[in-house]
């Protein structure tokens, strides 16, 4: 997975541990999201309705960098969609690869396993 943030970049490439659940069912340790003092509290709206609701999931981030620090350039690959795909661009995931040390071949041969 690689997190875009809009307006400034790539800011992370993380593997994902776990599919993804309700909000409401997610947990840091033992401690519901609802009990967590959170950045984007709103999170949580909707929570009784599964289809309204939003999905979070478990994330190991391989690298992560504050916004400030997004990696970005003219001509890169980039959408308002909430999750799309750099299966067809290679001059974005090549950036990526470069600027960070990381290899999506390898990440992905290692979750084969």
């Amino acid at each position: 997975m690689v997190a875009y943030l809009s307006k400034h970049g790539y800011v992370g490439v993380g593997r994902v541990l776990a599919e993804a659940v309700p909000a409401r069912e997610f947990r840091i340790g033992k401690t519901p999201l609802a009990k967590l003092r959170l950045r984007a509290p709103k999170i949580l709206h909707d929570s009784d309705d599964l289809e309204r609701c939003e999905y979070v999931i478990r994330i190991e981030w391989l690298v992560a960098k504050k916004r400030e620090d997004a990696l970005w350039k003219s001509g890169l690959f980039t959408t308002q969609l909430v999750r799309a795909s750099l299966d067809n661009q290679p001059k974005t995931r090549r950036f990526i690869e470069d600027n960070w040390k990381i290899r999506f071949e390898e990440l992905l041969a290692q979750c084969e396993q």
